[in-house]
């Protein structure tokens, strides 16, 4: 029996399609309880919705303490099993800092109903990089998530943060390889760095050489990126790893995929030498879908501002993701899911003071600790945002 006391809270956002319906599912809870608990709580309210909508999942992740991610990995084992699915369905666990003493924070979940017979789900059991593969009239999307750079083969790489970052980004092209896709298909990157304040140069030092590598500088001074997200996170051992999300389509499909590489707001991110759009935006049936990138309070010249103060970095950093969402007609309001990154505690309650204050709507957001890329900055956004055409 679950304790009501402790029950998480849902979130569900539906888009209809012509061809499939696409559902954005949020379960997040401030409260605690052990583990075995709240994963039956968490997925008894998942699997209702997708049982009554006749969901199958393209993306699952979860956010809670690292230290519980055995036991949470054998519960939801059980959980699927007991239900007849398949358990075999990957996924991404990330330690984002609980900030209310939780084991577990909240998962996200991000799915489709399908209403065309042309529409297929499947899932690649690779042993080293599995994918969730969903294809439909020209177009194929693949999600990879938790791809990391340990190798046992090769032991001295535990030790090697360049060698595990390095190795993680050429997993992902031979596991894009596998769809005729490249890096220049990647819509989104989530990259989590369990030391990043460490050595956050660096990633991007070797995120960019393996861009260059794999021809995103083909034909441009300032090239083309995927939207992303660099935050520190860990499941593991892994000194980093990250999940990949990719798109190639024919014209026939209907579908247009663009990166948004500045707003009215921010320029591009390259220009301070990180290699990732603001955002990409993916045009389907009727709806524009944005995934914007990790956002904080960097002005145009790539300055962080309102040094020390949360409550000025949330009301910015708010203002800078309200003016990606703006420029394709739209608004916070359209926004599906996403998560808060906050550097302390402090920063949390600041975060939640500064939404109070501003009357501003409640939004499907997880909210979590985590070093961001500045040691000056004290929160980050990431969002997704599906906005009628």
């Amino acid at each position: 029996m679950i304790n009501t006391q402790c029950a998480p809270k849902l979130d569900v956002r539906k888009i209809e399609r012509e061809s499939y319906h696409e559902f954005y599912l949020t379960v997040a809870t401030e409260k605690n309880a052990p583990v075995e608990e709240m994963a039956e709580a968490f997925y008894t309210q998942i699997f209702d919705v997708l049982e009554s909508n006749g969901i199958e999942v393209i993306q699952e992740k979860v956010f809670g303490s690292s230290s519980v991610y055995k036991t949470f990995d054998a519960c939801r084992n059980e959980i699927y099993t007991r239900n007849g699915l398949d358990a075999s369905l990957p996924y991404t666990f990330v330690e984002g800092r609980p900030q209310d003493g939780q084991n577990l924070v909240g998962m996200q979940v991000w799915g489709i109903s399908s209403r065309s017979n042309s529409i297929r789900i499947r899932t690649d059991k690779d042993t080293v990089t599995p994918a969730r593969v969903w294809e439909g009239e020209g177009y194929q999307y693949v999600y990879c998530p938790q791809v990391h750079g340990l190798d046992d083969a090769m032991p001295d790489n535990k030790l090697c943060v360049h060698g595990q970052c390095s190795k993680m980004f050429a997993r992902a092209s031979q596991a894009l390889a596998r769809y005729d896709m490249g890096f220049a298909d990647v819509a989104r990157t989530w990259i989590y760095s369990a030391r990043l304040l460490d050595w956050y140069g660096e990633l991007n030092r070797i995120r960019t050489d393996h861009f260059r590598k794999v021809g995103l500088y083909a034909n441009e001074q300032r090239p083309n990126f995927p939207a992303s997200t660099g935050i520190q996170g860990k499941f593991g051992e892994e000194e980093c790893f990250f999940d990949v999300f990719g798109l190639k389509y024919d014209e026939s499909s209907g579908i247009c995929m663009t990166p948004i590489n500045q707003s009215s707001r921010q320029d591009h991110a390259f220009d301070y030498g990180s290699s990732f759009s603001r955002a990409m935006l993916v045009e389907q049936e009727g709806f524009k879908t944005l995934y914007i990138s990790g956002t904080a309070s960097i002005n145009h010249l790539g300055d962080s501002i309102y040094i020390g103060d949360t409550e000025m970095q949330t009301l910015d950093t708010l203002m800078n993701i309200a003016a990606l969402i703006e420029d394709q007609g739209g608004s916070l309001d359209d926004i599906v899911s996403g998560t808060v990154y906050c550097k302390n505690h402090e920063a949390y309650e600041a975060y939640k003071r500064t939404l109070q204050l501003l009357r501003i709507p409640e939004m499907p957001l997880i909210c979590v600790g985590a070093d961001v890329c500045r040691h000056e900055l004290l929160i980050e956004i990431e969002v997704v945002a599906v906005v009628q055409s």
